[in-house]
């Protein structure tokens, strides 16, 4: 008897340890634009990795996610968000602001998503505790900020970019990608995207000549 309860005590530590086996990631993301509109995934992170590879964090970069393109049908939009599992990766990446990926001069920015993680982190566990269906509990992540917001947000940056960004810049497609950011990030996104669209040329006085 003795040896089967020391048995089942034992199953019961390791089911518990299991259970705790990692903790939620605390990770750094960054904004990254001006890219050729055909790049991929595939052209980023190897880039990436070499960069990082001289500091010691070339296995820091977590995830990367593209404005349209990847396996969407979507056109790219010329810029990414990309994960660090470390605050150092990310540190060094942003050094390399305006240096050439591809021929273009490419933007990185800083943005803050640690709340989306940690939310995200404690939905999944509750959804495995709860035995709910995976599918299910991502419909319920895919969209992070309602249209009425995001469609707020896009009006407030167009109009505070001095002509340079209008509104139909900002397509159904793109303004379906920022409602699935947290809010901070989308804020971000804008903010950068605005940074980088042209400015409006200045009016021309036209000269008429005298009589």
């Amino acid at each position: 008897k003795g040896k089967g309860k020391g048995k089942g005590k034992g199953d019961g530590e390791d089911a518990e340890g299991a259970g705790e086996k990692k903790p939620p990631l605390d990770l750094t993301t960054l904004f990254f634009g001006q890219m050729p509109f055909d790049t991929k995934v595939e052209d980023i992170v190897p880039w990436l990795k070499t960069i990082l590879k001289r500091e010691g964090c070339a296995g820091d970069v977590h995830a990367v996610r593209l404005a349209g393109g990847g396996a969407s049908n979507k056109k790219f939009k010329g810029f990414a968000f990309v994960d660090f599992t470390s605050r150092k990766a990310a540190k060094k990446c942003r050094k390399f602001h305006g240096t050439m990926f591809r021929g273009r001069k490419v933007s990185i920015e800083k943005c803050s998503r640690a709340e989306f993680t940690e939310a995200k982190t404690v939905k999944a566990h509750k959804a495995a505790a709860a035995g709910e269906e995976g599918g299910e509990k991502k419909k319920q992540l895919k969209q992070l900020i309602d249209s009425d917001t995001i469609a707020t947000m896009v009006t407030e940056a167009c109009a505070s970019s001095a002509g340079a960004l209008a509104e139909s810049d900002v397509d159904a497609t793109l303004k379906s990608f920022l409602s699935l950011l947290p809010k901070d990030v989308a804020a971000a996104a804008l903010k950068a995207i605005k940074k980088q669209a042209p400015k409006a040329p200045a009016a021309t006085k036209v000269l008429t000549p005298r009589p």
